[in-house]
């Protein structure tokens, strides 16, 4: 999908619905598919729904999208323990806003995320580092509390 058609999607009002109660899975996926289902969309743009709209996409080993960027020569090193292989965009700016935008979401959800779903001692030591890099990480004595802490996991 081009990023235009991609703005024009994520950009709808009419994709993301207001919780259904107790309706049957089945209605609602057939509802969906019809216009006067529209009334029960939440009048939300789906870019609010959707947590990463703009992060790399990795060039696994042996996947279609991988071998049409072997193709056009854009891969790179493989890592075979991890099963990709490095790649770059035929559109340079490309590549940028999304290392940027996983940066971001790094930031903004990686360590929340986590947070959610873990208890007791595990979950206290991801809201402490949480908490520090929201600090930041340049001095020396963050430094040695952000180790400090990571060995808590």
């Amino acid at each position: 999908m081009k990023i235009a058609e991609a703005r024009v999607t994520t950009g709808r009002t009419d994709l993301l619905l207001r919780p259904q109660g107790r309706k049957p899975e089945a209605e609602i996926v057939r509802g969906v598919r019809e216009e006067e289902w529209a009334a029960h969309s939440s009048d939300r743009p789906l870019y609010t729904g959707v947590s990463c709209l703009l992060v790399p996409m990795e060039c696994l080993t042996g996947a279609a999208y991988t071998r049409k960027a072997e193709a056009l020569g854009l891969t790179g090193e493989r890592e075979p323990l991890m099963g990709r292989v490095a790649c770059r965009y035929q559109d340079w700016r490309i590549g940028v806003a999304s290392q940027w935008a996983q940066r971001w979401v790094d930031r903004n959800f990686s360590l929340r995320s986590l947070e959610k779903i873990l208890d007791g001692l595990p979950r206290h030591a991801v809201r402490q580092v949480a908490l520090i890099t929201s600090l930041g990480s340049g001095s020396a004595s963050v430094q040695r509390r952000l180790r400090v802490t990571s060995g808590c996991l």
